[in-house]
């Protein structure tokens, strides 16, 4: 049977129409697609509440701890990634057998050598026996304006010869306040006792609960038997001690001007004295020495047994950046040279961080909105969980790149690391703030992930780059 012209006709105009409509069916279904994912790509979802994020953000540093906090023991320090030709002095020029050089506002650790040695901290111990005192203070155990009863066993009569000493005495009246500014500025022994008295009841029970506040912030290798420093067998780092140290001044930020950045001391005021007793103050410098030569010293404290050698917890601030500094272990065949030797170590440290390095705020880590597909919802937040500062050499060109996709694909749980704002200095990361999801958000049933999936490949064809960096 032959089929006519105009029946031929017909049957192309019918396929053609057909494939017209299959063309416009699927242009509808792109068009549907493109303005779907464009819909998508555009959506910006609220914020977690605070208290997620701050949620997200422990997450991550709990999970990450070896990648923020890479030095065992040392919470408060991270490492710097920066290194180049404005080396540090030669190790040799550092006459410490240990020291550590840290960045007060981002913990990041500038220099080191033989940082995880263990070195009795002589006085320095005073430091964690003032923070545990503190903490008390904080909880309303006791306070700075309490009168302190002075046991027998802290009279200056009854100290150890040679220690440093406040001179307390019976009958003395002294408050807490008065204590604490004698531990800090001339080292007294006798002072470190009748603190431990009074806070824990006896010696025993508070340098208990030194060491139960030195485990709470994490450090592991250091401890202690006696509250004053006297004993060889009172153990730390330069690391883990600078960990501590960072954490006080972050806590109580108060006590450097209150107490360590005091250069004399003279002690007992007609105030204190014993009813009858017209004994002349005794007046003494401060034993940081530093305090009068450093530019902007004002702490911490200073440390010497025969054991331990000469040691400083050494901190300074110039116009606005604060360096910490832990010289342990300091030679000298007489005290005088010991605290010349010591007193060198220090300045030298704090002058060569201050003239090379700069301190600044990582203000470009802001949160960033992202979607995410095939999720229960359509997007979440990129939030910073690092450091709010960064350190740099001076002089070197800046810049900063975030890296980070443009979207991702569900499950996903709050806390994960998602990207990241990166600060290079010369055209090298020398700082780098983690960016994490700041919710948890579950996959979707089934035909939502079907259509999150096409409009992700729709997504990729729209897009000429899959990732951010600025």
């Amino acid at each position: 049977m032959r089929i006519s012209k105009s029946d031929k006709k017909f049957h192309g105009i019918k396929a053609a129409r057909r494939i017209l409509i299959a063309v416009l069916a699927v242009s509808a279904l792109a068009t549907a697609l493109v303005g779907y994912t464009s819909f998508r790509l555009s959506g910006i979802v609220d914020p977690a509440v605070q208290a997620q994020q701050d949620l997200a953000r422990s997450v991550y540093r709990r999970t990450h701890a070896p990648d923020l906090h890479p030095f065992d023991g040392a919470p408060e320090l991270t490492t710097w990634a920066w290194s180049g030709s404005a080396a540090m002095p030669e190790p040799d020029l550092v006459r410490a057998k240990s020291v550590l050089l840290a960045c007060a506002d981002s913990g990041e650790v500038l220099f080191e050598k033989n940082a995880d040695e263990l070195i009795p901290p002589a006085s320095m111990t005073k430091l964690v026996a003032m923070y545990t005192a503190l903490r008390a203070v904080a909880n309303g155990e006791v306070s700075l304006d309490d009168s302190v009863p002075l046991p027998e066993e802290s009279w200056a009569r009854n100290i150890p010869p040679g220690s440093s000493l406040m001179f307390l005495g019976p009958g003395q009246n002294v408050t807490l306040d008065e204590i604490l500014t004698g531990m800090a500025v001339v080292s007294g022994n006798d002072a470190a006792i009748a603190l431990a008295c009074h806070v824990s009841g006896s010696v025993p029970a508070f340098v208990a609960r030194m060491n139960d506040e030195i485990r709470r912030l994490g450090l592991r290798k250091t401890v202690f038997v006696e509250p004053s420093g006297l004993s060889e067998n009172n153990r730390t780092t330069a690391r883990e001690f600078a960990s501590f140290a960072l954490s006080y001044i972050r806590e109580f930020p108060e006590t450097l001007e209150r107490y360590h950045s005091k250069r004399d001391l003279s002690y007992p005021l007609p105030g204190n004295r014993a009813k009858g007793n017209n004994e002349p103050a005794v007046y003494q410098r401060a034993t940081n020495t530093l305090l009068a030569t450093l530019e902007g010293c004002d702490g911490l404290k200073t440390g010497f047994i025969y054991e331990s050698g000469f040691n400083i917890c050494l901190t300074a601030e110039r116009n606005g950046t604060r360096f910490l500094a832990l010289i342990m272990g300091g030679p000298g065949r007489t005290i005088r040279e010991g605290v010349r030797i010591r007193d060198r170590d220090g300045n030298s440290i704090m002058e060569w961080v201050f003239a090379n390095r700069r301190v600044v705020p990582t203000r470009d880590a802001v949160p960033v909105p992202l979607t995410v597909w095939g999720g229960r919802e359509t997007g979440l937040w990129a939030i910073p969980a690092g450091t709010g500062f960064m350190v740099h050499p001076a002089g070197a060109l800046l810049s900063v790149q975030t890296v980070l996709p443009r979207s991702i694909d569900a499950p996903i749980a709050a806390g994960t690391r998602i990207g990241s704002v990166d600060y290079l200095a010369d055209g090298k990361v020398v700082h780098s703030v983690p960016l994490v999801a700041d919710r948890n958000i579950e996959r979707a049933p089934g035909p939502l992930v079907l259509l999150d999936y096409l409009a992700s490949r729709c997504a990729e064809l729209l897009l000429s780059n899959g990732r951010r960096s600025e």
